[in-house]
């Protein structure tokens, strides 16, 4: 039955990847002057992507290879390579659970939409507060319906970690304790960073703003927030 989860954990992690990958780079010109709190927020988004990935990608091939290595006739495993397969093969072997489906469909869905947001606005997409030569106003797709749709699309799941064993192993669980204290000052962060860009928009194009802001008037939610 753990074969199942081969293609959940890798579609799920590649979306996370995805979702944490600025798609565009602004130059300094474009850069919107950055107050203290800004630039620590980018600092602490910028760390917290890097170690989604890093610890995402990490988890996500310990349990396909522990997954794989259940799987293979010891008989057939050359000598040298016995140690590692014994330590892949340490954790407990976990179910395909409601949990873990759910907690791969949102990261899968989180991606997918935070894919759409860099494709409706091209190369308007920043993770940096700022205005790029020639910038537009856009509200057509997800934007047609809330304000901040990649935001929305940041709901990833940690129900792998908690429930694959692997936060057993030894020195995983300081990471992942640092990397939730990240999460937690980018998380709080993105609201203050919500209002900022619904300000800076509004500065630059007035009257086309306060239109689109009249008819969507949702951040994250439709008809929530």
């Amino acid at each position: 039955m753990s074969v199942v989860k081969l293609p959940l954990i890798g579609i799920s992690t590649l979306a996370l990847h995805v979702a944490c990958t600025p798609p565009h780079q602004p130059s300094d010109t474009e850069i919107v002057h950055q107050t203290p709190y800004e630039r620590l927020f980018g600092l602490a988004l910028k760390n917290a992507n890097r170690s989604w990935k890093a610890l995402y990608w990490f988890a996500a091939a310990t349990e396909m290879a522990s997954i794989l290595a259940r799987k293979i006739d010891p008989s057939l495993i050359p000598h040298a390579l016995e140690g590692v397969v014994k330590a892949l093969t340490t954790p407990r072997e976990t179910p395909v659970t409601p949990a873990f489906v759910l907690g791969s469909v949102l990261v899968t869905f989180g991606g997918l939409l935070r894919w759409q947001c860099y494709r409706t606005l091209g190369r308007h997409f920043t993770f940096i507060l700022s205005l790029r030569k020639g910038h537009q106003l856009v509200t057509s797709g997800p934007y047609a319906h809330i304000r901040h749709p990649s935001y929305t699309a940041h709901c990833h799941s940690d129900s792998f970690l908690r429930s694959s064993g692997i936060l057993n192993v030894p020195g995983v669980r300081p990471l992942v304790f640092a990397w939730v204290m990240v999460i937690v000052v980018v998380n709080l962060g993105t609201f203050q960073r919500m209002h900022m860009e619904d300000e800076m928009l509004k500065a630059a194009f007035g009257d086309e703003w306060q239109w689109w802001a009249s008819r969507v008037k949702y951040m994250l939610i439709p008809g929530v927030y």
